[in-house]
């Protein structure tokens, strides 16, 4: 028991001493066993601090997905927030004007028509600019759309024949983005008989490429009809020409998010800025362009075609069909990038019906045309296949994210070979307490000088009674010796003792020889008159 006591003790009362001052231990009790506590569990905070600092190397990546998040690493929770590595973090990739982009599972390759610098005043147009993986349903909306159409009728004697139309159908798409503005356009050309790019299994664009063949058989019999005024004429060559754009109601440069777009109701989401032009090279005359006419997004009121009979429900007719090309390929477009509304055309089957105008066939038309394609699109709302593949199709464009296939180069974390993995902790954690310890061993160094000055100076004030009552208690728990002064302060007298005793032994030992040295040499000592003086 007695030992164990003696064992707490000298470890309680034991000091450090510092190379500054090696002769002035630092003061208190307790202080050596309290440090060794704060540095054992500094360093195990230390260690856990620099396992993911240290034991993690990081390399660069190429990834189709840059926005996955890059999993937390071990104990980085630990670690200060601006220590932490960042989640998501990529090098941007930089898109030159010109290039043609595809979004991931698209029917529509876009090409970039033209960019500005948002952050510019003047909107200053720039040729390349960074694109950091962007969703377009997030930045993206359909502007504005043009559809430009061509045929032909040609009579020679008696035969009749009707050349096969033309169509062009393009989109431009604006899309903002942090650092840019920038607009992309999709162009397709159908020359002669080839038909839309289909992809199975997609309604939206079986129903795009239907719309243009109801318009294909629409304008065929409409010049069929047109001919029949110079159908006495033995020879002729007509052209027919057809060009409309049509913009976005809720954009003029607004951003494409804006809430006119998300509110407004489908069947009025598009408008004509400006007349569209239908011109036709009649026969046996010079090329004559009709008035040019006026398309409604309503389908009704529509002048857009010169009338050739009394039947006006032939230009309804065409109105209606044009419209529903447009409405289709807007909210396809729509879908393609991923800007899922209520209102949209796909989005649910009510939506559907109200967006395609019904076309009844004109009692003008020699050859009965049922125009399936609109007929079905308003009928497909009962049609369990057509629904099934609907739904499949917009759950698919709207858990999918709508960027740009493209590789980016990303930092991710991995763990180094566990040996250097330990070894990298090791250094790191040794080097940071070694930077501790010093700054710890200043400090208290510094400390342990001004205790020691503090003590040298006590006992000058003590004997002049220059501290009052008060401050001698303070000064005197500054002045008590320790156990171990004491005891050192003993163990002097002890010795001091031990030597007087010692000496006293000798000197008597000493006196004892000089007596006897007289008895034998009485004669010679007196005359030497020397001896031994204490």
């Amino acid at each position: 028991m007695t030992s164990s006591l003696s064992l707490v003790h000298a470890f309680t009362s034991f000091r450090f001493g510092y190379s500054p001052w090696p002769q002035q231990p630092y003061p208190g009790r307790w202080t050596t066993p309290l440090i060794i506590l704060f540095f054992a569990f500094l360093t195990s905070g230390l260690v856990c601090i620099n396992i993911p600092l240290s034991a993690y190397e990081f390399i660069q990546e190429l990834t189709y997905h840059p926005n996955d998040t890059i999993p937390a690493l071990p104990l980085s929770d630990w670690l200060p927030s601006f220590l932490q590595i960042p989640k998501v973090s990529f090098t941007p990739q930089v898109l030159p004007v010109g290039s043609t982009i595809a979004l991931n599972g698209s029917m529509f390759s876009f090409k970039i028509l033209d960019a500005v610098n948002s952050n510019s005043n003047e909107n200053e147009p720039v040729s390349t600019f960074a694109y950091s993986n962007n969703p377009f349903s997030d930045v993206c909306d359909v502007i504005n759309m043009t559809l430009s159409y061509e045929a032909s009728a040609t009579k020679s004697g008696t035969s009749f024949d009707i050349g096969i139309p033309s169509a062009q159908i393009s989109a431009a798409v604006l899309c903002h983005t942090p650092q840019t503005i920038f607009t992309c356009g999709w162009d397709m050309n159908r020359a002669d008989s080839d038909p839309l790019p289909i992809i199975s299994n997609n309604p939206a664009e079986d129903m795009l490429a239907g719309m243009i063949s109801d318009f294909d058989s629409a304008l065929v019999d409409w010049i069929n009809v047109a001919n029949q005024p110079w159908s006495a004429q033995p020879n002729f060559d007509m052209q027919f020409y057809f060009d409309c754009t049509v913009v976005a109601s809720c954009h003029a440069g607004s951003h494409a998010s804006d809430s006119g777009c998300l509110k407004s109701q489908p069947i009025r989401i598009m408008e004509v800025p400006e007349a569209c032009t239908a011109t036709v090279t009649q026969p046996g005359s010079s090329e004559n362009e009709f008035p040019n006419g006026t398309f409604h997004s309503n389908g009704s009121d529509s002048t857009l075609f010169p009338r050739y009979t009394n039947d006006t429900v032939l230009q309804l007719t065409m109105s209606s069909i044009v419209q529903n090309i447009y409405q289709t390929l807007f909210h396809t477009l729509r879908l393609e990038l991923g800007f899922i509304v209520s209102n949209q055309i796909f989005a649910a089957p009510q939506v559907l019906n109200l967006s395609i105008a019904p076309v009844s066939t004109p009692s003008a038309f020699t050859i009965p045309f049922s125009f399936d394609t609109s007929t079905n699109a308003r009928a497909s709302t009962t049609n369990q296949t057509v629904l099934t593949q609907w739904k499949d199709m917009v759950h698919y464009f709207n858990t999918t994210d709508r960027v740009p296939v493209m590789e980016y180069s990303r930092t991710v974390p991995r763990l180094k070979p566990l040996g250097s993995a330990i070894t990298s902790v090791f250094v790191a954690t040794f080097a940071m307490l070694s930077s501790i310890w010093t700054i710890f061993s200043l400090v208290a160094g510094t400390l342990a000088k001004v205790f020691s000055d503090r003590k040298s100076v006590a006992p000058d004030h003590e004997k002049q009674g220059e501290f009052s009552e008060g401050e001698a208690c303070v000064d005197e728990s500054l002045l008590l010796e320790t156990d171990q002064e004491l005891r050192l302060k003993n163990l002097e007298d002890e010795f001091a003792s031990h030597l007087e005793n010692e000496f006293a032994s000798l000197k008597e030992k000493l006196h004892q020889i000089e007596l006897t040295l007289r008895q034998r040499r009485p004669a010679a000592w007196t005359e030497s008159q020397s001896g031994f003086e204490f």
